[in-house]
């Protein structure tokens, strides 16, 4: 949920009542008038005003099992080389692909869905020359901190990158020429 002008609040306003927003993205929106605008989980990208509830924390999450789907929870872990089943990542999550993460030469990390998210995705550590790829050309990666590539991988997205962050500092490491897009600060 956002506004249509980056950096300008959209307002919801209710007179009264309650209204319960959960695991939504939520920028730029100002929730106002009289209800009680509440959230159980939410992740405020920036500018979000009168909404009260938990704001999700950042995580850092490692790929596992190899071969996979990155909408697949099973690939997932909060500890290198652990269990799977954590919630696929978000723009304030941190993903690291490491040499837990590939068991053997050429397993693919596959991106099925038309958008995806994390805050820094680190691939420095792979090992087993592990591959990169989309499944739709009109795959979207939204990256909020910083991108890091190795050259012991094979990098075939072909889909768009958006950088997003709005802090300086973020690095961006490719091994080969990629289209990139910027909308905020590196």
């Amino acid at each position: 949920m956002k506004s249509n002008l980056d950096g300008n609040q959209a307002t919801i306003s209710k007179s009264s009542g309650t209204c319960n927003i959960d695991y939504a993205l939520i920028q730029d929106i100002n929730f106002t008038g009289g209800a009680t605008f509440t959230s159980t989980a939410y992740i405020n990208i920036k500018n979000t005003t009168g909404l009260s509830g938990n704001i999700q924390s950042d995580r850092t999450l490692y790929w596992i099992g190899g071969n996979g789907n990155w909408s697949d929870a099973s690939n997932w872990s909060s500890t290198s080389g652990g269990t799977g089943g954590e919630c696929i990542p978000s723009p304030v999550d941190n993903v690291v692909f490491d040499a837990n993460s590939f068991s053997a030469p050429n397993q693919e990390v596959l991106i099925d869905a038309e958008q995806v998210f994390c805050r820094t995705m680190d691939w420095t550590l792979a090992t087993n020359y592990p591959a990169f790829s989309n499944a739709d050309e009109n795959a979207i990666l939204h990256v909020f901190g910083s991108y890091r590539l190795t050259h012991n991988m094979t990098n075939n997205f072909d889909g768009k990158i958006f950088f997003r962050s709005e802090n300086t500092g973020n690095q961006i490491q490719s091994n080969k020429a990629l289209n990139y897009s910027f909308r905020g600060k590196l």
